[in-house]
């Protein structure tokens, strides 16, 4: 039995995301990776493109002393059309000057069968 994994780099993208009120301005780079796997043995063997689709990408802002975090939510963080909303309260350690605190927090995922960025559930 055998098995060939070959990664390709494939996109390299910038994102930028703007934190609380001190607008804070963090740059993430974010790398996509295609995987190419083939194999022969006992196994189902052949050959199989695995999915190429961006990782998750996690949005946090300081949690606000009144309202809630749906309606302190940025426009701007509604990257790639993605629905306003989903937001759950959490913890960040880069809080308070790296001590830690409250912030509101959301996962987007890339759905494939969509072909859309969309909020995790």
């Amino acid at each position: 039995s055998s098995i060939q994994i070959t990664f390709t780099n494939t996109v390299s993208n910038v994102a930028g995301l703007q934190l609380g009120s001190a607008s804070a301005t963090f740059g993430t780079q974010r790398t996509q990776w295609g995987i190419t796997y083939t194999g022969s043995g006992s196994g189902a063997g052949g050959t199989s493109v695995g999915t190429n689709t961006p990782a998750p990408i996690l949005q946090q802002f300081g949690l606000p002393s009144s309202g809630t975090c749906d309606t302190a939510a940025s426009k701007d963080l509604n990257w790639a059309n993605v629905a306003s909303g989903g937001w759950a309260i959490s913890w960040g350690q880069w809080m308070n000057g790296g001590k830690g605190g409250a912030v509101c927090s959301r996962t987007l995922v890339y759905s494939a069968t969509k072909a859309a960025w969309t909020v995790a559930t």
